[in-house]
């Protein structure tokens, strides 16, 4: 078969590489432009976010203070309990309504004596919660707990009550004095309607210009949107906290339409831009593509494109230092005269890039090889513990075969020899010399193992 020429896939890569480089610089370029830009938008809307936060503190403000007034009430019944815990259902009745008409968020008052909801206020509204223990409802049980362990006031909700609707709940714990110390008696618990409560601000948070999101965060500090719109829950979006009793709220405001964008153009030159950052693309790319292709030429054999005898020195070198074991190997071909003097120096290089391509398919891909001189090649095998028997036989049976070159069926021989560098005190130079020296060895310890050349049987002549 006619002799495939290896191609050398470095001009390819070394495209690749400048057409990078010039991305990166045409990309920084644009990122500047885009960068003023980005400064001003943001200017823009931070006017914009400081009046919509305005909106927000009046709104947040307004909230924590109508539920946080509901609080007293739950301190008040309380007292009362603690004072007079034989306080008959009538009198409670009483209080209890008193409660209602103080504060129109509040629609109900409940007391649960050892935790078990027993009275309610009004009754026909609330009647399903009697007999719910609230110390059992997995639900309900970790903020009564709360209550009695902080002895102050704790905000549950919005959650679907018992009697319907959503609701909040405020817990107080009541203590009874006695002989041993302070008792437990009970929970007041007083029932704030939250859909009550947000229709009360509804005119404000339903702003023909503002999109409104609340959120509640839950015990194990996880956030749940509960009310309004829950897309504009993001970073840009200003959010206020609502302190409550062991609770945190936040709302959240965004423009319907979006923050207020410059009303101006940034660039009045894109086009001037554009081209500006087209002319760099191909300034950077061509530059570098030029220094690429020289420093492949500085570092390849311009015949087979493997290393140069500098190039694969300086790995060796580099492997040294880093004491990392491989492989020298020195390779020469016998007698390459003869194919020279015989067939001209055309079919030589052919032969010498075919040997390369063999020898290069006997190693792996990290392997490094170097034509140099002629006809000579040396090779760095990185694995330091290879079988170099095996090795070195892999590549004669190689380069040994056959080859075709144009009309010529040609045979040449090779000899081999080889240095280990095991992390020791070795130089390249001294590996270098102990390779040479052994290939010599082979060279003149084996038979005669000249380069022939055997002309096609249908070609006569020197050609």
């Amino acid at each position: 078969m006619p002799v495939m020429l290896k191609i050398n896939k470095a001009p390819l890569k070394n495209r690749l590489i400048s057409l990078t480089i010039a991305c990166l610089v045409a990309g920084l370029m644009w990122q500047g432009f885009q960068a003023i830009q980005k400064e001003q938008i943001i200017a823009a809307t931070n006017v914009a976010k400081f009046q919509a936060l305005d909106k927000l503190v009046e709104i947040a403000g307004a909230l924590e203070s109508e539920i946080n007034e509901t609080i007293k009430y739950s301190d008040f019944l309380s007292l009362i309990l603690s004072h007079n815990p034989d306080i008959s259902q009538h009198e409670l009745d009483g209080y209890a309504e008193l409660t209602l008409q103080q504060n129109d968020s509040i629609v109900g008052v409940q007391f649960a004596p050892d935790g078990i909801v027993t009275m309610v206020y009004p009754y026909e509204n609330h009647r399903m919660a009697l007999g719910h223990d609230l110390l059992k409802d997995p639900d309900r049980r970790q903020y009564a707990i709360k209550a009695i362990e902080t002895r102050k006031a704790v905000l549950q909700g919005p959650v679907q009550a018992l009697q319907g609707g959503y609701f909040l709940f405020n817990r107080k714990a009541v203590f009874l004095p006695g002989p041993d110390g302070e008792k437990f008696w009970g929970l007041s618990v007083v029932a704030v309607d939250f859909d009550r409560l947000m229709d009360r601000y509804k005119q404000l948070l339903n702003d023909s210009d503002y999109l409104f999101s609340l959120t509640v965060h839950g015990t194990n500090g996880t956030p749940v949107q509960i009310w309004g719109d829950g897309q504009i829950l993001n970073d840009s979006a200003p959010h206020q906290t609502i302190q409550l009793p062991h609770a945190r709220w936040e709302l959240a405001i965004l423009p319907k339409n979006g923050w207020v964008a410059p009303d101006h153009r940034l660039f009045r030159n894109e086009i001037f831009y554009g081209l500006t950052t087209l002319l760099m693309f191909l300034l950077a790319a061509a530059s570098s593509a030029s220094y690429l292709e020289k420093r492949q030429k500085s570092r390849t054999d311009p015949l087979t494109g493997s290393l140069n005898k500098n190039a694969i020195q300086t790995q060796g070198e580099l492997l040294i230092r880093r004491k990392e074991p491989f492989i020298i190997l020195i390779m020469d071909l016998n007698n390459f005269k003869a194919i020279n003097d015989t067939y001209g120096h055309y079919v030589g290089d052919l032969v010498l890039i075919e040997v390369a391509n063999r020898i290069q398919k006997a190693l792996r891909r990290d392997d490094a090889l170097s034509r140099f001189g002629g006809d000579e090649y040396i090779a760095v095998v990185t694995d330091g513990h290879i079988d170099t028997d095996v090795l070195i036989r892999r590549i004669i049976e190689n380069v040994t075969r056959p080859l075709q070159i144009e009309e010529h069926t040609l045979t040449v021989g090779i000899s081999v020899g080889w240095a280990t560098y095991t992390g020791g005190a070795d130089t390249y130079e001294s590996l270098y010399q102990a390779a040479d020296k052994r290939m010599y060895e082979m060279k003149h310890s084996t038979k005669p193992n000249r380069a022939e050349a055997v002309a096609n049987t249908n070609q006569q002549g020197r050609h």
